[in-house]
């Protein structure tokens, strides 16, 4: 599912970065389900893949993130903006369909999901 939701990711930015008008409020309406349809994703994998005693640090660390290159990114779009005579948005969709590829070849290389061992009534 990560993997479908990051390659529409790649998509829709890059409908974004040539589309204007209505068509540009349907392609951001796509664009935000499928950025924030990964949310509870990342947040499954960590819970999956961390151990217990590991947990809360990890999401910590994660949401750490999260916020300093929220902080980070909107100068940097501000800047971009302003530095290339009007088409820096469609520079910031192409850029953001750039890291949608590099987080599609990250999402691709997670091993699979480990089958569930079934317990028997005896155990």
């Amino acid at each position: 599912m990560f993997l479908v939701l990051t390659i529409g990711d790649i998509a829709v930015f890059i409908l974004a970065s040539n589309a204007t008008g209505s068509v540009m409020i349907g392609v951001a309406l796509a664009m935000m389900m499928l950025v924030f349809g990964q949310i509870p994703i990342t947040d499954t994998l960590v819970a999956r893949n961390t151990p217990e005693h590991w947990r809360a640090r990890a999401y910590s660390v994660k949401y750490v993130l999260s916020f300093v290159v929220a902080a980070t990114v909107v100068p940097v779009i501000s800047r971009l903006h302003g530095s290339t005579a009007g088409d820096g948005f469609t520079t910031l969709f192409l850029i953001c369909a750039a890291c949608a590829t590099a987080i599609a070849f990250a999402v691709a290389l997670l091993p699979s999901p480990r089958p569930a061992v079934a317990i028997t009534a005896g155990e």
